[in-house]
């Protein structure tokens, strides 16, 4: 008798490890599955792909937002330049072709941006591009996963020593049993543009009392301490009758290249 409930107990014993030993293999067999399938290649999963492509579309955005007096559109009146006038090309020719507008035109005030207008026109341009960066995201659907993505709204908020940029795009990828879904994106950059902005707007505001000396005219160099002393430099273009005014930030790069705020002035 204690024979027979010995060999019972050494049965259920060994069903009892049988189960346990199953259920290990299918948690260990799910949890590689699920490593392999949200890792396709050339990313990590949908929501890093999405932010790395948003943030390198707002760093390009900024170069150029920059280099065009904070539009992505520029309005009128404004100065198209190619790169290729007389002056200090060995500074300006990396540059290529833009449009810049005029803040002072014969001493009137004119297309200075306000800082929620750089904002709207950096949305803009992020809404208008960052398809080139995502390519429909091809990348999951090479790999043979189910995506759907909604429309894309960009927020941009300058601030003295970054410009955050969020993103609203729902985008769900599927395949078999697996599902991920992402809506909201942020992405932080490191350029002193609200800090630009504000100096570049007190010298224009102020620019009565900057008036420019000699024949072509230079602006009065005490006009720019302030923004020398916040590690800033300060170039010209002269073209006829107006000169590019560049600032150049030296504390931050963008893509490996220092940041430039440039705007133009009429003279005559």
């Amino acid at each position: 008798m204690v024979n027979k409930r010995a060999q019972i107990t050494i049965f259920i014993i060994i069903a009892i490890l049988l189960v346990f030993g199953i259920g290990i293999i299918f948690v260990v067999k799910n949890s590689l599955k699920t490593v392999t399938e949200t890792l396709p290649v050339g990313t990590d999963n949908v929501g890093d792909f999405v932010t790395n492509c948003l943030k390198l579309t707002s760093e390009n955005g900024l170069i150029l937002i920059g280099r065009q007096g904070g539009y992505y559109t520029v309005p009128s009146p404004s100065i198209f330049y190619s790169g290729n006038d007389s002056g200090p090309e060995k500074y300006f020719t990396e540059l290529g072709s833009i449009t810049v507008p005029y803040y002072l035109y014969s001493n009137s005030m004119d297309n200075m941006p306000t800082i929620q207008t750089i904002e709207s026109q950096l949305s803009f341009y992020v809404e208008e591009n960052l398809d080139d960066c995502l390519n429909n995201l091809s990348v999951f659907k090479q790999k043979g996963f189910e995506v759907q993505a909604g429309e894309v709204k960009v927020e941009t908020n300058i601030l003295d020593e970054k410009v955050g940029v969020s993103l609203n795009y729902p985008v769900t990828i599927k395949k078999a049993d697996f599902k991920q879904q992402k809506t909201a994106y942020d992405v932080d950059v490191q350029i002193r543009l609200g800090l630009i902005y504000n100096l570049t707007r007190n010298m224009v505001l102020n620019h009565t009392a900057c008036p420019p000396v000699n024949n072509p005219p230079n602006l009065n160099q005490n006009c720019f301490n302030a923004v020398r002393s916040n590690n800033l430099n300060i170039a010209f273009i002269r073209l006829d009758n107006t000169a590019l005014l560049i600032f150049t930030d030296n504390e931050y790069k963008l893509n490996n290249t220092y940041n430039d705020w440039i705007f133009a002035y009429r003279y005559v």
